[in-house]
C-alpha cells in the first residue's frame, strides 16, 4: 500500500506547514567588514503562477554561485526521500511549490555551500496522516535541543539559545508532556481540537530553527557573502540578533502583496506579480553605495 500526505494545502492553511509558498521580500545586511547577508523571506501561500518558485529558486542558486555565498535553508522537501525509506513506499510531494523545497539538494548540485536548518520532516508529515506516531516526532526536537545546547558561539548568543530552550520547553511542558503518550499520527492527535492547539502543535518548535539559522551565521561570519532562505516569520525574529551582532540593515525590497480568489479551490493566493525577483534585487543593491545604508530603509516596488 502506498500512502501519502492528506491535503498538502489544507494542512498548510490549517497548521503552518510550508506547501506553497514564493519569496516576498528581499533584505540586505551589511557588517563593517563589508560581508553581506541576504534574507530572503517566503511567504508560506499559494502562487497564480506555480512556476515561480522554481524561477526564483534558479536564480537563487545563479546568485550563490556569483558571490560565492554559504546557503542557509529551511527546506522541508529535501529528508522527505530519506524518510520514505523508514516510514512509507511514497510521500506525495506533487502539491509542493516553494522555492525552498529542494534548495538545498539544487546547491548540493552546483557545489555550492549550503546547510539545510530543517529538522521538522517526521512531524511535518505526521501532521500530514502519514502514520509516523506523535511520540516518534519528538526524537528530532530532542536531538536538536541537545545539538543547540552545545553551541558555544559568544555570550550574546549562547544566552539567546539558553532562554530559547527555556522558553520552548517550558511554555510547552504540557504539549510535549502529552505527545509523549501519544501513538496516533500527528494529524490524528489535532481531530476535535481548537485551533489554538493544532498551531501549537505545529509552531511550538519553530524557535529552534531559528536558532539554527543563528548557529550557522556564526559558524561561517568569515565568509564574504551568506544567504537566508526561510519563512518570512524565521527571518523577522532574527533580524534583531543581526544587528546585535554588528550587522546593518542596508534596505529591504517588496512587493505589495496581491490576493486574488483561486479558480480551483475557494482559498485566496498570491498574485505572481507580487513574486521579488531576485535578479531585480541584486541589481538594485548592486548599484547602491556597499557601505551606506539606505535612508529609508525600505524600498517598495509597486
Amino acid at each position: 500500500m502506498v500512502l501519502s500526505v492528506k491535503n498538502v494545502t489544507l494542512v498548510a492553511l490549517l497548521f503552518g506547514v510550508p506547501a506553497q509558498g514564493v519569496f516576498i521580500v528581499g533584505e540586505r545586511f551589511q557588517n563593517r567588514h563589508g560581508n553581506t547577508i541576504e534574507c530572503f523571506s517566503d511567504y508560506h501561500m499559494p502562487c497564480s503562477d506555480s512556476s515561480v518558485a522554481d524561477i526564483q529558486q534558479q536564480e537563487i542558486i545563479e546568485k550563490a554561485a556569483e558571490y560565492n555565498s554559504h546557503v542557509i535553508v529551511e527546506d522541508m522537501n529535501a529528508r522527505y526521500k530519506e524518510m520514505e525509506k523508514k516510514y512509507v513506499r511514497a510521500i506525495d510531494t506533487t502539491a509542493f511549490e516553494i522555492p525552498l523545497d529542494d534548495l538545498s539538494l539544487a546547491c548540493e548540485d552546483a557545489n555550492i555551500s549550503c546547510t539545510n536548518v530543517e529538522f521538522r520532516h517526521a512531524s511535518s508529515a505526521s501532521l500530514g496522516g502519514v502514520p509516523i506516531p506523535a511520540c516518534d516526532t519528538l526524537d528530532a526536537f530532542k536531538q536538536v535541543l541537545k545539538e543547540i545546547n552545545q553551541y558555544n558561539d559568544g555570550s550574546l548568543l549562547n544566552a539567546y539559545y539558553w532562554k530559547t530552550i527555556a522558553d520552548v520547553c517550558g511554555n510547552n511542558k504540557t504539549l510535549i508532556d502529552a505527545l509523549h503518550c501519544t501513538e496516533c499520527s500527528l494529524y490524528d492527535y489535532c481531530q476535535g481540537k481548537c485551533g489554538q492547539i493544532q498551531k501549537t502543535v505545529t509552531l511550538f518548535d519553530a524557535p529552534l530553527l531559528d536558532a539554527r539559522i543563528m548557529h550557522e551565521v556564526y559558524e561561517n561570519r568569515l565568509k564574504s557573502s551568506m544567504f537566508i532562505c526561510a519563512g518570512a516569520n524565521h527571518i523577522k525574529r532574527i533580524r534583531p540578533l543581526l544587528r546585535k551582532l554588528g550587522y546593518k540593515s542596508m534596505g529591504s525590497i517588496q512587493q505589495d502583496v496581491v490576493l486574488q480568489p483561486s479558480d480551483k479551490t475557494d482559498q485566496v493566493i498570491i498574485d505572481s506579480s507580487c513574486a521579488l525577483s531576485i535578479e531585480n534585487y541584486f541589481n538594485f543593491f548592486d548599484t547602491q553605495d556597499p557601505y551606506i545604508p539606505m535612508a529609508a530603509n525600505s524600498y517598495r516596488f509597486a
